[in-house]
């Protein structure tokens, strides 16, 4: 349940810290297999303009003026690299780096394209959209545990429902890298989620025998456990450390009145050392394991989650969920998507418009290691009739990542968690705009643990870190273990909960009254001016070296065919200290093709060119080449997309299809035609629904009963041609022509066993016109096979209207 919210103080303090110690900080193919679109020569309507707002937080930056590095009790940046304090228990602040896809520092994945979904219909898109998802969730699994991505094609899709993504492996796109190039556009006055992903009902099981932990106290940021036994434990097994709530511990903590010891904080983690009763798992503990409140133990499990799916370069509205009748309470609901039970996924680069809550995504409790990436929830529509506010984000689950992320709306919260979170989770680079102070961001109830609010800008609002008491149904404390980096807020309040800590470091703007949390280095930011990047960087051995370069290709990428050469100039460039020698290399080419650079070194600051040559045996695909550039201080790389096509069998010019126009009369062949109630669908009857030219169409529905009626005609593609279908449609129709989707016609390709090879486009009553609307289709994709080309329209008399879908002058024309 949302609370609405107030500034406040806290009424508990913690104890003096009663000891600091210094700890250095540990170093630590291409193709579509679906034809591409059926594209109407009508104008789409544009979408939204390229939606990457500017961000404030460089402004915000400067307010505060130089940055220095970090230096305190309990974190300093010295050398280079990170030094923590640790209170008396050896609590300090935990690595947050964990948090992300893989685990935090693994690049997101590129996917091959496998299906193309058809330009928008101008009606219901949903279903056309969901069966390209599940045609793709039927693919196999690649090694990588990819099957392919569906790809959109440019302009606006209107959905009246919910699309569900449940299987490992698919990722959703947009058509292009311009997020606002293709755009979901919500149709229906109802609330919704527009994308759900992964299961709500995913439950944790042991495995086998649950070990107790033994330890008294194991601190905040700690990694290893001794267990009454390791036995049946092995480096690499996938553990859980199990937290039970306990009476003993709500009571140390102030909530006696407000929580109930009815949940657990599952931290799920990877052993990476066994040592007699010892293990060490990979990332830490944000919450303590303390025997005086709590018996904590370690098990294998089982936990049903999907994995590798990705939602990218796509943008989406939901202006008509606001005429929801119950849009003041039900805005709640209003969402692009969320992740469930799902792990080791993403989203970048889309941004979203008029949603209510959590308007790009929310990553809910059973979501672990996702990244969201480069995404923006802006223009966010709330109700004004009531005190509730909603979550522009809503940060759940363990090791997820929200990085570069921009927000803007009244009444909204902007940077979220929510209750019974185990943690590490990271908000980053993330800037809200149009925010109201008394509309905090934090933790909103019951111990969102181990959050990092790392370099966030609120314009103008505010990120308190506090007891709300009873506020809600109870939240209690929100936040705890918690840490605010960098953060340029119009005002902070920064408390520490019994048992635990909450710290601030380098963050601007006013500090309220009561704030009673760890304080360093108020006032201005701090350097590293990112946590969470200088954490990953010393974890994975790649922080900035005295002497650094950069490394980038323009352009990066090209097409050439089989046996050309593609060009590119590779630049680098000093970022820090000296120059240095730079040897330049490439690797992940296509088999037969060859790289070479002239000259073969550089000094940082110069350029070299890269010449890619192919040979006529290079098969075609897309191929990304890793450039790597080496020097005596730092290896940086760039990547080159190299497509490469092949020329292919020669192909005569030709108008494929059989009886184009239906003129032949009663002799329908090679046409086919069916119909469940009786009728003819290829016929003259040019008084009611006249032909597109001369005196033959093919009528499909409009019988006033329910019925299927079907065209189809095999024809053969050759191999080498470009196949492009077009048709002309007239749709008429006594049904709703602006919601109701009774009755629809779709445009198929199918197998010699009549499997449908890809759904065309489909249509719908809402596609209702005067006169005739040519499409067309890029069939290319099927050069070399035996399609059958197939019209059916089903009426379902649902509303008591009726529907006819009339085709004529059809053609399929392939060139060379």
């Amino acid at each position: 349940m949302k609370r609405s919210r107030r500034l406040g103080t806290a009424s508990r303090t913690l104890p003096v810290l009663t000891a600091l110690l210094l700890v250095v900080g540990v170093t630590m193919g291409q193709s579509a297999v679906a034809a591409t679109a059926a594209q109407s020569t009508q104008a789409p309507q544009s979408p939204h303009p390229p939606q990457s707002p500017a961000t404030t937080a460089g402004s915000a930056r400067a307010a505060a003026g130089a940055a220095g590095p970090a230096n305190g009790s309990w974190i300093s940046y010295t050398g280079g690299q990170l030094v923590y304090g640790t209170d008396a228990q050896g609590n300090r602040i935990p690595d947050y780096s964990y948090a992300g896809y893989g685990g935090g520092g693994v690049p997101l994945p590129q996917v091959a394209t496998r299906i193309t979904v058809p330009p928008p219909s101008g009606g219901d898109d949903t279903a056309t959209i969901q069966n390209a998802l599940n045609q793709a969730a039927a693919l196999p699994l690649d090694a990588n545990g990819f099957r392919g991505a569906v790809q959109l094609s440019i302009g606006q899709y209107q959905l009246a429902g919910t699309l569900s993504i449940n299987a490992s492996g698919v990722v959703l796109r947009g058509a292009d890298g311009n997020s606002a190039d293709s755009e979901l556009v919500a149709t229906g006055a109802t609330s919704r989620t527009l994308i759900q992903i992964g299961s709500t009902s995913a439950k944790y099981a042991v495995v086998g025998t649950a070990q107790n932990v033994t330890d008294n106290y194991v601190p905040v940021g700690g990694t290893v456990l001794t267990l009454a036994s390791t036995t049946g434990f092995a480096v690499g097994d996938q553990v859980v450390v199990q937290r039970p709530t306990t009476q003993a511990w709500i009571d140390a903590m102030g909530m006696t009145s407000y929580w109930t010891a009815n949940w657990s904080l599952y931290s799920e983690r990877t052993i990476t050392a066994v040592n007699g009763n010892q293990i060490t798992i990979d990332a830490p503990l944000t919450t303590a394991l303390e025997q005086q409140y709590t018996q904590a133990s370690v098990y294998h499990y089982t936990f049903p989650r999907i994995d590798h799916v990705g939602i990218e370069n796509l943008s989406a509205d939901g202006q008509a969920m606001t005429a929801d009748p119950n849009y003041a309470t039900d805005f709640y609901n209003s969402s692009l998507s969320e992740f469930n039970a799902v792990q080791d996924s993403w989203m970048t680069n889309v941004f979203t418009h008029h949603f209510g809550q959590n308007g790009v995504t929310g990553l809910n409790s059973q979501s672990r290691r996702i990244s969201v990436v480069h995404t923006g929830a802006l223009d966010m529509v709330v109700n004004t009739a009531t005190s509730a506010r909603s979550d522009g984000y809503t940060l759940q689950g363990q090791q997820n990542l929200i990085q570069d992320c921009q927000l803007s709306g009244t009444k909204v919260h902007a940077f979220e968690t929510e209750a019974r979170q185990s943690g590490p989770n990271v908000y980053s680079d993330c800037t809200a705009t149009s925010t109201n102070t008394s509309f905090d961001s934090g933790g909103h109830q019951r111990w969102g643990s181990g959050t990092l609010y790392d370099d966030i800008t609120i314009a103008g609002g505010s990120l308190n870190m506090e007891n709300y008491g009873s506020e809600g149904t109870g939240h209690g404390w929100g936040d705890g273990n918690s840490t605010a980096w960098n953060c340029n807020v119009g005002s902070y309040l920064i408390n520490s909960p019994p048992t635990a800590h909450n710290w601030a470091i380098g963050c601007t703007g006013t500090e309220n009254t009561g704030s009673t949390g760890e304080i360093q280095n108020p006032g201005s930011n701090v350097l590293p001016q990112s946590l969470y990047n200088e954490q990953l960087a010393e974890r994975l051995g790649t922080a900035t070296p005295a002497n650094d370069f950069s490394l980038d290709s323009s352009p990066s990428a090209g097409s050439v065919t089989a046996g050309q050469s593609a060009t590119a100039t590779v630049s680098t460039a000093v970022t820090s200290g000296s120059a240095q020698l730079v040897a330049l290399t490439a690797a992940g080419l296509p088999s037969g093709a060859t790289a070479s650079f002239s000259p073969a070194s550089v000094t940082a600051g110069g350029s070299a060119a890269l010449s890619l040559a192919t040979t006529a045996a290079t098969p075609a695909g897309s191929y990304p080449i890793t450039i790597t550039g080496t020097g005596a201080s730092a290896t940086r790389t760039a990547t080159y997309t190299l497509t490469v096509t092949t020329s292919g069998p020669s192909c005569t010019s030709a108008q494929l299809l059989g009886n184009p126009g239906f003129e032949n009369g009663t002799n329908t062949a090679p046409w086919t035609q069916t119909s469940t109630t009786g009728s003819s669908p290829i016929n003259n009857d040019t008084a009611d629904e006249p032909a597109h030219s001369g005196s033959w169409d093919a009528w499909l529905d409009g019988n006033s009963t329910p019925g299927t009626d079907t065209v189809a005609q095999t024809v053969t593609i050759p191999a080498g041609c470009t196949a492009t279908l077009s048709y002309w449609l007239h749709v008429d129709t006594t049904e709703s022509t602006s919601s109701a989707t009774p009755d629809t016609l779709d445009v198929q390709l199918l197998d010699s066993s009549g499997a449908v090879l890809s759904t065309v486009a489909t249509y719908s009553n809402l596609k209702a016109a005067t006169g005739y609307t040519q499409y067309t289709a890029d069939l290319s994709a099927y050069a070399g096979q035996s399609v059958t080309l197939s019209f059916s329209g089903t009426e379902t008399d649902a509303n008591g209207g009726t529907t006819s879908f009339v085709i004529d002058d059809t053609a399929l024309n392939v060139t060379s």
